[in-house]
């Protein structure tokens, strides 16, 4: 046995999830314990004046439409009455109706009786992972990915493999090279203006996913809650694969953080686990806000919210091009929520972002979202948050002083 043999050994369970390599402690047989652990979302710190590192909704738009919609919810005998008992852990026939019509507007089209309605898109995350898995399990996930993945990850006592990305997304190829694993029961994906780099996944990937996920019996979770600012109209993944898809989407990053109303729609042959997640965790979707969401798309202003946002996202995006353009992808959407800022090797994420923040300004750096050894050093900017124009700027020029200096 030589040293060649050795490496090879070691890479193969590696890739596998079994043994995990960490600078200075070694390698080690990880069993069912984890080495990818869950951001830390305590934030103790006064937070920054101009705090760009979570999603806000601006704007008059925004406040007419929900404060309308408040007001008619509040004055309607049927609120009081959805108060006085449980409701279905899924949602009544009505509200499920919602999540469908959410759902269609962007391009999906799901049966009401495959959707649940949850307490926001983590929540719908966390049943479609405790659905389909079981601790000891392993989720492909990106190699940079949304963090709340790895809080639910955590939780359930999965593991995560980071995939390789380029400027398009996740490489199908390199999803192959681990969907063989024995432990690999899902494939994660945020496929339309992904978290944090906004990017969208391009048809013949999506495709390809399909066919290797339906070859190989995985799952796929699709995290699609930016599909309804894009401005592309692709296939979603329960589109392409229906047999194996949970389409996880919300109101959250689109219409309002705080409403905390997220929809998942799932396989038939999936109801009954569904439903006891369902009930595991929240038992059912707050009914106040649950009927708020239920007015907005009901009553059609969702559009306008949506519409709303894009615009700001786009004229944001013209800024941000102008002003930091050299450390922006071109593949990064325009209405796409997030900015995705690279930085050049002698300045570190972690660094720029405690500098940033002493100067009033939030941001996450790219370690949050990395999964496994990938490297990168970039910084994340949600554009919709500054509370104008001139704030929004701001930070902005703040970025390039402090990469020029």
């Amino acid at each position: 046995m030589n040293v060649t043999t050795v490496t090879k050994a070691v890479r193969f369970l590696k890739d596998r999830g079994v043994v995990s390599a960490k600078a200075g402690h070694g390698t080690i047989v990880r069993g069912k314990e984890l080495d990818h652990m869950p951001p830390v979302y305590e934030r103790l710190r006064t937070l920054p004046r101009n705090d760009l590192s979570v999603v806000k909704r601006q704007g008059a738009v925004f406040g007419e439409a929900v404060s309308a919609a408040i007001k008619r919810v509040v004055g309607n005998a049927g609120t009081i009455s959805s108060l006085r008992e449980y409701q279905p852990s899924a949602g009544s026939t009505d509200v499920r109706q919602i999540g469908s019509l959410w759902l269609a507007a962007a391009g999906v089209k799901v049966a009401p009786d495959q959707i649940a309605i949850a307490s926001g898109a983590q929540h719908a995350l966390f049943v479609a992972l405790a659905a389909t898995m079981k601790p000891g399990d392993v989720v492909l996930v990106p190699s940079i990915a949304y963090q709340g993945i790895k809080s639910a990850a955590q939780m359930l006592g999965l593991g995560l493999i980071g995939v390789d990305v380029d400027d398009e997304g996740i490489i199908v190829s390199e999803i192959e090279r681990h969907a063989h694993n024995p432990r690999v029961r899902s494939i994660y994906l945020i496929p339309t203006l992904d978290n944090p780099r906004s990017v969208t996944l391009p048809l013949e990937r999506r495709k390809a996913i399909a066919e290797l996920a339906d070859r190989c019996s995985l799952n796929i979770i699709e995290d699609d809650i930016y599909r309804p600012l894009s401005l592309i109209d692709l296939p979603s993944m329960i589109e392409l694969y229906p047999e194996r898809t949970f389409h996880v989407s919300s109101v959250g990053k689109v219409l309002a953080p705080g409403l905390r109303c997220g929809f998942l729609a799932y396989p038939a042959v999936f109801r009954e686990i569904v439903m006891q997640g369902l009930r595991a965790t929240v038992w059912m979707a707050d009914p106040l806000t649950v009927s708020v969401v239920q007015d907005i798309i009901v009553g059609g202003s969702f559009r306008d919210l949506v519409t709303d946002l894009q615009e700001l996202l786009m004229k944001r995006h013209r800024v941000a091009i102008e002003l930091v353009g050299n450390w922006i992808s071109r593949h990064c959407r325009p209405e796409g929520n997030c900015l995705w800022v690279s930085l050049p090797a002698e300045i570190k994420a972690h660094e720029m972002t405690e500098y940033l923040r002493m100067e009033g300004v939030g941001v996450v750096p790219s370690s949050v979202f990395t999964i496994g050894s990938a490297q990168n050093n970039a910084l994340r900017l949600y554009k919709g948050s500054s509370t104008d124009e001139a704030s929004w700027k701001d930070a902005l020029l703040l970025i390039r002083r402090a990469v020029e200096a």
